[in-house]
């Protein structure tokens, strides 16, 4: 299966702990084949010092796809290690997603907007992360033992209506679009392979999960699937299921559901947040 885990402290109270759990996300990475570009700059873990402020980052890796896709659409992730607005204690990676760069750390073309993944913790104690790639994809669900400061990212490729990856574009998912965890929510925008990002400003998920609870009927748990918005409903993506809140609740635990006529393998991760106006729920992550 193509996925990690790892555990590490979301703190940023030494360089120790920075280093830590920057450096775990990186080698993950690294091992599921989400390799690096060769722009010049990227950040050293080994000389990287904690940030000193809140909204603070000390240096950035560029990741790409590695699929079969990539020479029609290619996918660069820039990765910004750092601190959330919280305060320079807590942990903040900021994402930013496009075709090509300048080979020194700049974006260029069309590129899409700032996604953060924030945990407003703090905290000294190592927590699970899962991380899951199959070089087409990223998928990060990160310290998601830690109850009410997990941190949820995925970017997947559009699907065709058997679930295959297309080289039209991609979406681009995040529980928090801003770089604080005051209001925890979920944010959405798609990358065409050959237009500018939509929309212009992320929205939240395309997410048929209705605002009532329970959605567990006859024996039958309601999941529901998020959808790229394309100026219409795309085809559903696999990187993540929405479930009501407190109808599952085994942060860490394994689930296998069937969709596009396949069996996936998702990750529970329990952190309550928006997914539309008026009501909450939790995410499962794709981890295979």
């Amino acid at each position: 299966m193509s996925y990690q885990v790892i555990n590490t402290a979301p703190s940023n109270s030494s360089d120790a702990y920075f280093r830590l759990w920057g450096k775990g996300i990186s080698d993950a990475l690294e091992a599921l084949g989400v390799t690096k570009t060769a722009d010049t700059g990227q950040i050293d873990w080994t000389t990287v010092a904690t940030p000193a402020a809140g909204n603070t980052y000390q240096g950035y890796e560029i990741r790409q796809f590695t699929d079969a896709l990539q020479a029609t659409n290619p996918i660069l992730i820039k990765i910004e290690y750092g601190s959330s607005g919280g305060g320079s204690g807590y942990p903040c990676l900021r994402i930013t997603v496009a075709h090509t760069s300048d080979g020194a750390g700049t974006l260029t073309g069309d590129v899409s907007s700032i996604f953060y993944c924030a945990s407003g913790a703090g905290n000294t104690t190592a927590y699970q992360s899962f991380i899951s790639s199959d070089g087409g994809r990223l998928n990060l669900g990160l310290w998601i033992t830690l109850t009410g400061y997990q941190c949820i990212f995925w970017i997947e490729r559009f699907k065709d209506a058997d679930g295959d990856p297309n080289a039209l574009g991609v979406n681009i998912c995040s529980m928090n679009h801003t770089n604080s965890r005051a209001s925890l929510q979920s944010y959405a925008q798609t990358l065409p392979a050959s237009a500018a990002a939509f929309p212009a400003t992320p929205i939240r998920w395309g997410c048929a999960i209705p605002a009532t609870t329970p959605t567990t009927y006859n024996e039958n748990l309601g999941l529901f699937p998020v959808y790229p918005h394309q100026g219409y409903s795309g085809n559903p993506d696999l990187g993540g299921l929405v479930f009501n809140s407190g109808e599952l609740s085994a942060a860490g635990a394994f689930m296998t559901v069937n969709i596009y006529g396949v069996n996936h393998v998702y990750v529970l991760c329990t952190a309550s947040f928006y997914v539309n106006t008026n009501s909450t729920a939790n995410v499962m992550v794709r981890c295979e």
